[in-house]
């Protein structure tokens, strides 16, 4: 089996004071990256004022906790953040768009603020600011591909800058510092809900390793010949047994555009929580 490294390379921008913000490039999905404090929004410059997606985060606690509200700026990041440095508390902003002439849409900058509100949901450490889920289903489907490979890259960034976004069901070891909303979900239980169908075919989201499998009818995943009890022991499999959360890393792919495994989990786990509540 060839090895492959599964680090990629990030051009990163460092100022010369911390006013200044840090901007990070990652030219295989042509997402530009900023990090700003949230005294220092005033130094960002007119190109931050297009479309896209933010995050605004609070300091980390002792115990790896911290609290995240995500949004998305549809006529201009900039001027966004500087209304959120006058009516939101919050230590820095990690600021998303993308590197091309054309950058994103309004409906492109929505999904990934959905997305992202996703990736922060089902996060052990993380506690959402937002209160309401946010959600923009107006993408068409040939979109989809190239807007599900940006959640590896920012994953990684917001890793660099001290924020655990990992869950329960990661392979990678922590002590989660609450119950995840989704332990104990699996494969056979998106089955039984019929939120995924047998022989389904599933991509990989992740650009820099490209896969496919396939959903078998016992609720294993095929990929490659071989039969994978869960979604992250099939992409170990892809990555050479490297830690990664496979259902971040699998799609369902579909006529109507793919769907993250995690996102029908996150379904699944909504639709329970309400019959509970329900008298």
């Amino acid at each position: 089996m060839i090895s492959r490294d599964s680090r990629l390379p990030f051009t990163m921008l460092l100022p010369d004071t911390r006013t200044e913000p840090i901007e990070i490039i990652d030219h295989l999905t042509a997402l530009r990256m900023c990090v700003v404090e949230k005294d220092s929004v005033a130094h960002l410059d007119g190109s931050w004022d297009v479309p896209g997606a933010y995050v605004l985060l609070d300091p980390p606690d002792a115990a790896g906790g911290y609290g995240v509200y995500v949004g998305k700026a549809p006529a201009g990041i900039r001027s966004r953040l500087l209304d959120h440095e006058r009516k939101r508390t919050w230590l820095r902003g990690l600021l998303i768009r993308r590197d091309v002439s054309t950058g994103l849409s309004s409906a492109q900058a929505g999904w990934l603020e959905g997305d992202l509100y996703q990736l922060f949901h089902s996060a052990d450490r993380a506690t959402l600011h937002n209160a309401v889920q946010p959600r923009d289903d107006t993408v068409p489907s040939y979109e989809l591909r190239i807007l599900e490979t940006f959640r590896d890259p920012i994953n990684r960034v917001l890793r660099l800058l001290g924020y655990d976004t990992g869950t329960a069901d990661d392979t990678q070891v922590h002590a989660p510092r609450r119950t995840s909303t989704f332990h104990g979900i699996t494969m056979g239980q998106l089955l039984e809900a019929g939120l995924v169908q047998p022989g389904e075919r599933l991509i990989s989201t992740n650009g820099a390793w490209p896969a496919s499998a396939v959903v078998l009818p016992n609720a294993k995943i095929d990929y490659n010949g071989g039969a994978y009890d869960t979604p992250s022991s099939a992409a170990q499999a892809v990555k050479n047994g490297a830690a990664v959360n496979g259902w971040d890393f699998w799609a369902v792919e579909r006529s109507t555009g793919s769907e993250r495994l995690s996102s029908l989990r996150t379904a699944l786990a909504d639709s329970v929580t309400r019959t509970i509540a329900t008298p």
